[in-house]
């Protein structure tokens, strides 16, 4: 409760402040970063060894030496000679940072309800869908427009907030 307190409460200390919005769509990978390494660069006896132990019967997919994998597999005409193009893949992860959650948060339109208050609908997505959306009615536009806003800047620490609360692990408070 404390946290809808908190929430509502920006929304009405804020009330008197004129709030700018626009609305658009991002979307972004960013589980993925890609970086092609320029073949001149590459050092095949540093990077697979002088005589790397590849089979001749390996198939796409396959691990061949120190972290490659079999991404094509081409057999000359004749069967004398065989290309193989290698791919290592380094997975690394890091913390999203504001400006990467704001790129992902989103706003909907409000909703203006039959009596006359509003319904304002804040969400969080990813590549793989909506990862939290919480609905909320409010008596003004205005203060729509300020849990937009504040939702916007705020998204990463609210989530974390309400999962808190939400899982138990949130202090009581009385």
């Amino acid at each position: 409760m404390e946290f809808l307190t908190k929430l509502l409460g920006i929304a009405t200390a804020v009330a008197e402040t004129t709030t700018t919005t626009g609305s658009g769509e991002a979307k972004g990978d960013l589980k993925e970063k890609v970086e092609e390494v320029p073949k001149e660069e590459i050092n095949l006896d540093k990077e697979l060894g002088k005589k790397p132990d590849i089979s001749w019967n390996v198939e796409k997919g396959a691990d061949a030496v120190n972290g490659y994998k079999v991404e094509e597999v081409t057999n000359s005409e004749d069967g004398n000679r065989q290309t193989l193009k290698l791919k290592k893949e380094k997975e690394t992860t890091a913390e999203m940072t504001a400006e990467d959650i704001a790129k992902l948060v989103d706003a909907e339109k409000p909703t203006v309800n039959p009596d006359g208050t509003y319904t304002v609908r804040l969400c969080i997505r990813d590549d793989s869908g909506e990862q939290m959306a919480i609905q909320l009615l409010v008596m003004t536009l205005r203060q729509c427009r300020v849990l937009e806003d504040q939702f916007r800047r705020r998204a990463e620490p609210i989530y974390q907030d309400l999962l808190l609360l939400l899982s138990g692990a949130a202090p009581q408070v009385e």
